[in-house]
């Protein structure tokens, strides 16, 4: 993939740009691909040490898309606006430099809901699911009891 910049009138600026995606600002030039930047997204994502690029990279791209993952790849030759490019490519660089995908995209699935979260927030863990089905289950047994009370202590 080539990794100059155009200007807007074609000329070479003559500085390569940063490793990622390459946007293209002429309006003559070809829009990427999903599988282009998807492709790209976890080439950066992997350099960057991402334990399992391939995943977040389609989860970035999903969210941005407002996609199943599925859809993705039903679809790997859709071209994306420039201007959903641009933004995909900002993803993957916070993402490279080790944000969270959740803090990117602004929220987290937890037991089926969507929840919002920002920096400020904890993103809930799998195991913190599984503890969640696991009291609810120790509390099936309480149900002709008194009501219970739960208390986070955090």
């Amino acid at each position: 993939m080539n990794r100059w910049c155009l200007s807007i009138n074609g000329f070479i600026r003559g500085r390569a740009a940063r490793p990622g995606l390459f946007i293209r600002e002429r309006a003559d030039l070809k829009n990427p691909t999903v599988e282009e930047v998807l492709k790209n997204a976890v080439e950066r994502l992997d350099a960057a040490g991402i334990d399992d690029p391939a995943v977040d990279a389609a989860f970035l791209l999903t969210h941005l898309l407002k996609l199943k993952r599925h859809e993705l790849f039903l679809e790997p030759r859709r071209k994306l606006t420039h201007e959903e490019a641009a933004t995909f490519e900002g993803f993957v660089e916070r993402r490279a430099a080790r944000e969270p995908a959740q803090y990117i995209t602004g929220e987290c699935e937890f037991r089926g809901l969507a929840m919002s979260v920002t920096a400020d927030t904890l993103i809930p863990r799998p195991e913190t699911e599984l503890l969640v089905d696991s009291a609810l289950a120790a509390a099936a047994w309480f149900a002709d009891a008194a009501p219970l009370v739960a208390i986070d202590l955090c």
